[in-house]
């Protein structure tokens, strides 16, 4: 699952302050978007990425 956040690099911050941690490094794909990928602390593995760029 991927969630759409205007600023990435906040959100990603935001994740880790609160117990998560990043499981890949920021990637942009195609030239058209840019995300990472994150695992929350119950262990939720997800997407977050700015698609609107």
């Amino acid at each position: 699952m991927y969630i759409n956040v205007e600023n990435v690099e906040h959100s990603l911050s935001k994740v880790i302050e609160l117990g998560g941690k990043l499981i890949h490094e920021a990637r942009k794909k195609d030239g058209s978007y840019f995300y990472v990928i994150v695992e929350d602390p119950a262990g939720a593995v997800f997407g977050l990425g700015n698609f609107n760029a």
